[in-house]
């Protein structure tokens, strides 16, 4: 019975709220409290990294397959290293970065092979090396001798795809940072410098270079794509030396003043 009687009081009191007769007053300073309360609900926290990084990865048709190879086992080994994550990540304030890896050819032509990832210690810098094996797969699915595309190269347009991922994800860097590299200067596509110039605007911090196989392809690099705080290109001389020129490229842009 106590239960009857205290369900009919409240059925009426809910009555009274949504009954004519309740003040309209009440009902908008009830709305307009729900309202503020949404909006002041806190958005997602982003998570604090020592750096965002993204590697644009030219896989355009003057890249042979073994080439492509070379470019993208260059990065899975430097990740792979568990000297990588001891000397270099962990030595900066939070531990941590985040890194995702793109590939890119023409206008039209990019692949996000590996999505933003956070290497936190030495496995999961072997994760994301192992990721990037994986993200290279197409129809073969073991990503060992798969190539995305080829075509044109359109550096330009691979920055223009890729500097709005910085503003995407779920991560605050202390540095946003992009590494650039290819074998062959812009024949389609729309402006580099446009492109870097609009990355850098947007609040990238630096752009790296690592153009393969010419002195003449690295003066392109630096004036066209390098560029923002203590932005370097490290050349590499040919396909063979470019396991060891990623491997430094990696290790300068971790520690800048080294």
């Amino acid at each position: 019975v106590c239960w009857q009687l205290f369900g009919t009081s409240l059925m009426l009191k809910l009555g009274g709220i949504f009954s004519p007769a309740w003040n309209v007053r009440y009902r908008l300073l009830a709305l307009m409290s729900l309202a503020v309360f949404m909006l002041s609900a806190p958005a997602r926290a982003l998570e604090a990294v020592d750096l965002e990084l993204l590697l644009l990865v030219d896989v355009s048709r003057s890249v042979d397959a073994n080439e492509y190879i070379l470019q993208r086992d260059g990065y899975a080994d430097a990740f792979r290293d568990p000297a990588f994550y001891s000397g270099y990540i962990a030595s900066g304030r939070y531990r941590r970065i985040a890194v995702s890896l793109v590939y890119w050819s023409s206008p039209n032509f990019r692949q996000v092979a590996v999505p933003w990832m956070r290497v936190d210690s030495s496995a999961s810098a072997a994760e994301f090396a192992a990721a990037i094996i994986r993200g290279s797969a197409t129809s073969d699915g073991t990503g060992k001798n798969a190539r995305p595309f080829d075509g044109t190269t359109a550096p330009g347009s691979a920055l223009a795809f890729g500097f709005p991922r910085f503003f995407d994800n779920e991560y605050e860097g202390l540095r946003k940072v992009i590494i650039v590299s290819g074998d062959g200067p812009e024949n389609d596509g729309i402006s580099t410098t446009k492109a870097r110039d609009e990355a850098i605007a947007a609040g990238v911090d630096t752009i790296n270079t690592l153009p393969i196989a010419s002195e003449t392809l690295k003066g392109w690099y630096i004036r066209n794509i390098q560029a923002g705080k203590d932005a370097f290109t490290i050349g590499a001389k040919d396909f063979p030396d470019l396991p060891a020129a990623i491997r430094y490229m990696l290790q300068r842009t971790l520690s800048p003043n080294r």
